[in-house]
């Protein structure tokens, strides 16, 4: 009996398991994480894009209709000067430039989490990008044109950086989700 009731306590969290990763919409399967950090990278004594971290996206991983969501979980000096954080999709690991799929500046906040998603728009070379606010249901900003080849390798690239050199921001983690299309 007790052998019995393991199994189906076994068998009833798998099963929520698996539906906490099912994606919605077209495609086949649910997100799958790609890239996790918690690198704790602090920026200060710069007021230029600083690289604090490259996720692959493996060659062909998103399909005509795939999607990443990058979530950013961020601290910094609590004043009046902006801080900012940006993702770019780019072909190549580290890039500054290019493939911005948004940028974020936030000036009084101790704090923030922010989500950026990009679609590949029906075709593996042309996306559209969207910031997400950090209030929940609601968009941040015009979503963003990039084209990149993502039947090549490509990268999400995190960077940040404060407008007064002598504050700091710090990427305390980060979160990217692949789903196929």
């Amino acid at each position: 009996m007790k052998r019995l009731l393991a199994l189906l306590l076994a068998a009833a969290f798998c099963t929520a398991q698996q539906s906490t990763n099912s994606g919605a919409g077209g495609g086949s399967g649910g997100f799958q994480i790609i890239g996790q950090g918690y690198p704790n990278a602090a920026i200060t004594g710069v007021t230029t894009e600083q690289n604090v971290a490259a996720v692959k996206v493996p060659a062909n991983s998103m399909g005509p209709n795939g999607e990443l969501r990058v979530t950013l979980l961020l601290s910094m000096t609590n004043n009046a000067n902006a801080k900012t954080a940006g993702i770019r999709l780019n072909a190549t690991a580290g890039a500054i430039s290019g493939g911005s799929i948004f940028q974020s500046s936030m000036p009084n906040v101790a704090s923030a989490q922010l989500l950026g998603i990009v679609r590949n728009t029906g075709a593996a070379n042309s996306q559209t990008g969207l910031q997400t606010i950090t209030v929940p249901f609601g968009s941040g900003a015009a979503q963003t044109s990039i084209a990149i080849d993502t039947t090549q390798p490509t990268w999400i690239n995190v960077g940040i950086w404060p407008a007064v050199s002598t504050d700091t921001i710090t990427l305390l983690g980060y979160t990217v989700e692949l789903h196929p299309g």
